[in-house]
């Protein structure tokens, strides 16, 4: 936390910009106003950190905030989530690359790669208005 005061500090007085690359999207959205969310070298979901945060609309954005465990044992929920015996390695070749580990993926997942579509919050996912379960 000390760190990630002091490069915000840094931000603010020399206007630097920063690159965080994380898979904690608590601290993208604290560092960051503008979030890219990839999985297997395709961006999936972007946008402003607030909105992308706040709202996810692609599956992984969201399986990545549900990875985030509470502070107290009944607020954890990573033991109710399916856990991928290959991780990234199982993604897939053609289609969405999520397809493998999607639990909304359907036969269009597995054939045709979604396009990044949206005005300030694009998203890649043919179930993008599917809400979360």
């Amino acid at each position: 936390a000390q760190i990630l005061n002091l490069l915000l500090e840094l931000q603010r007085e020399r206007g630097v910009g920063l690159l965080v690359i994380s898979h904690d999207l608590h601290v993208v959205r604290r560092m960051s106003d503008e979030v890219a969310v990839m999985y297997a070298g395709m961006v999936v979901e972007q946008g402003p950190a607030e909105a992308v945060t706040r709202s996810p609309r692609h599956p992984y954005t969201r399986a990545l905030l549900d990875a985030i465990p509470g502070t107290s044992p009944a607020e954890r929920r990573l033991r109710d989530r399916p856990r991928a015996t290959e991780g990234i390695a199982s993604a897939a070749a053609a289609g969405c690359p999520y397809s493998t580990r999607c639990p909304l993926a359907t036969d269009v997942c597995r054939a045709e790669k979604p396009a990044l579509e949206g005005a300030d919050h694009q998203v890649a996912c043919h179930h993008a208005d599917v809400p979360a379960a």
